[in-house]
This record gives C-alpha cells, structure tokens and sequence, in this order.
C-alpha cells in the first residue's frame, strides 16, 4: 500500500491506476504462491534453494528477477520520496539513488534468513496504519463527521497502537484466528477499522451534544 500509494501519487488517472495495481499485485501474488506451492509438492521441502535443483531454476530466476525489478524500483521510489520529504533541497533523483544504494549495502550486509522478522514488522506497522486512514476517510467523506486536532489524533494513534500490538501477537502466535481467516493483516485491518470507526462516532456524537448545550 505504501509503495503503490508513493508511486501513483502523480497518476493523471488515480482510480484506473489503483485497480491495475491492485490486478497486477494479485495476478503476481497469485503465481508466487503457485511457484512455492508447487515447489515444496515437488521438493518436500519449504526452503527455496531445494527448489534450484529440483529443475525449477527457470522459475525461481524468473522470480527473483521480476521480484527484484518491480520491487526493488518501487522501494527506491518510496524511500526517495521520504527522503525528500525529510530533505526536500535533496531532491527526487538523488533520493531515489540514495535510498537505492542503501537498500543494496542493507540487503549485503543482512543475513537473508532474519527477513520474515522484519516483514512480519513492516505488516504490524502499515497494515492498522492504512485501516485508520481508510476509516478516517470513510469517517470524514461519508458520513460527514468532521473531527479535527487531539479529537481525531488521538483515537486514530491509539487505533494505530491496538492494531500494532493484535498483529504483533497474531504473527508471533501468541493470538491465534480461525483458519478461515486470510492471514493476519486483514483481519487486524477490518477490527482497527471498525474500532476508529466506532470511537470517532462516539466523539463527534459527544462534541456535538456539547456544542449544542
């Protein structure tokens, strides 16, 4: 969400953009999950590197290069626009080759089996993240509930906060969902949705009642 959000900011056709992203990254995830799937039937084994010598190298190279092309360009994309919006005499180019390079010393330096650690981080972080800013929209948009300052700050940090800590527990195992569920972001995502949308009705039904008396 935050790379497609960071890369189509410009698009001239936001709406058009959002559901061919949203079709590739599905149509991409989808062959992902085949590829490992149909790896570990054949190998036995969930460890990507058994699949090389399983007569899936063709495959597997395919995936990293596509992985590394489109990923890898949307991150340094990403992380250019932070560092301008940090810096902004830096400039988009050089942030972009700035924050390239560095994701390239970070993924030499860092042992590749300590990833799933750090995704499973970046999840906990975005995916309540992306729920209050959905609900906040939602909030303001279409219902109509305008709330402003710590009135809207702070039930959407602590609905931040609460949907950290659910998916932090949910990925290490201490909270478990039942198998129907896809995962654990989307779950979180739905709860923290509802929670803001649920306390920010609360507050502008109090405000109101207050500004009336």
């Amino acid at each position: 969400l935050p790379l497609v959000g960071d890369y189509l900011a410009g698009a001239r056709k936001p709406v058009k953009a959002a559901l061919i992203s949203a079709l590739a990254y599905t149509l991409g995830s989808i062959w992902m999950y085949a590829l490992g799937l149909g790896s570990l039937i054949v190998t036995g084994s969930s460890n990507p590197v058994a699949a090389l010598g399983a007569g899936w190298a063709l495959p597997a190279l395919g995936v990293v290069l596509l992985s590394t092309v489109t990923t890898a360009f949307l991150d340094a994309t990403s992380g250019g626009i932070y560092l301008v919006t940090a810096l902004p005499r830096l400039g988009e180019r050089p942030g972009r080759i700035i924050a390239g390079l560095a994701g390239c010393l970070l993924a030499l330096a860092s042992p590749v089996e300590e990833y799933e650690g750090f995704l499973l981080l970046i999840g906990a972080v975005f995916a309540p993240l992306y729920a209050v800013l959905f609900a906040d929209r939602a909030v303001s948009r279409c219902v109509g509930m305008r709330l402003s300052g710590l009135a809207r700050s702070l039930p959407a940090f602590a609905s931040w906060a609460l949907g950290f800590i659910f998916h932090q527990l949910g990925s290490r195992g201490t909270i478990s969902f039942p198998l129907y569920f896809p995962g654990i972001s989307l779950p979180v995502m739905a709860a923290i949705a509802l929670f803001y949308f649920t306390i920010a009705a609360l507050i502008h039904r109090f405000l109101k009642r207050s500004t009336s008396v």
